[in-house]
């Protein structure tokens, strides 16, 4: 099974970036049982997360990045994201994450979307 992460990139560091990869392959393993994905199932994560050095080239680079991101998505099984905001209907409020995660959703992907916030004050 393929996993894609999905996390907010906007003002955020390289290494804040990575960290929260981390955390959302600790948060996959934490609640695969609700997911009803056998132990025995491998799991490949997969990230968005590269330098687009060409991405400077095209009128809107953020744009070209979330094309780079979606086409990753489309060769994966399941969404697990994370974002700190999301709107009153429940939806990520980044833009990139909202369209990622909706694009899962229209196109069957298993969606998983959490508050890191919510999940320290669970533990």
């Amino acid at each position: 099974m393929k996993v894609f992460l999905s996390v907010p990139f906007r003002d955020r560091t390289d290494d804040e970036i990575l960290a929260s990869f981390e955390k959302l392959k600790e948060y996959f393993y934490k609640n695969r049982d609700t997911l009803e994905i056998p132990e025995s199932e491998p799991i490949e994560f997969i990230n968005n997360f590269q330098k687009y050095e060409k991405s400077n080239h095209y009128k809107h680079p953020k744009l070209y990045c979330l094309s780079k991101a979606l086409e990753k998505l489309a060769d994966c099984d399941m969404l697990v994201g994370y974002t700190p905001d999301f709107d009153e209907y429940g939806l990520p409020t980044n833009p990139g994450c909202l369209i990622e995660s909706l694009a899962a959703s229209f196109y069957n992907h298993g969606v998983m979307v959490f508050d890191p916030e919510e999940e320290e004050a669970d533990e």
